[in-house]
């Protein structure tokens, strides 16, 4: 089905919660619940514990609940803000540089062990880590690779 508009709150996740979000850039997310977990980590996130609380205690339901949070997806989405500002103030994501795309917010790994985590950085270009995998792991010699390159078994890395 085309859509003339593009409406955040229809492309949703079925039996649970998910919300398209534009950052400032104008590109779009998606974020999207999962457990109770999640739940909690989005509210935190989007310093709107106090809305939904409220809300839950109005309908009534429990959005720790995934079947609640499915059956409330219109009037979740209303609090939500369409807000680049949720996806900087979360320490998991940050800007980078990907070489052939530009800069966007990507995200970091998960976990904080030693109270360090781990930040967010560039994909490999294409071809990048070949020669240290094939030499590595294969024990194959700088002429072999060359031998491999004539042959256009193996390509030159990007650029």
């Amino acid at each position: 089905m085309l859509r003339s508009a593009y409406d955040p709150t229809v492309d949703v996740l079925f039996g649970d919660f998910g919300r398209d979000f534009t950052a400032a850039d104008g590109s779009r997310y998606l974020i999207v619940v999962l457990n109770s977990r999640h739940w909690q980590a989005f509210m935190q996130a989007t310093g709107l514990t106090n809305v939904a609380a409220a809300l839950e205690a109005t309908l009534p339901a429990d959005f720790r609940r995934a079947r609640d949070r499915y059956t409330h997806r219109e009037a979740l989405s209303a609090i939500a803000a369409d807000d680049a500002a949720i996806m900087r103030s979360d320490p998991l994501m940050s800007e980078i540089d990907q070489p052939g795309i530009g800069r966007h917010l990507a995200p970091g790994g998960p976990l904080v062990l030693n109270g360090l985590q781990t930040p967010p950085s560039p994909a490999p270009l294409l071809g990048q880590h070949t020669d240290e995998v094939l030499e590595e792991l294969l024990s194959l010699t700088p002429s072999q690779l060359g031998d491999l390159r004539s042959r256009r078994v193996v390509g030159e890395p990007e650029t």
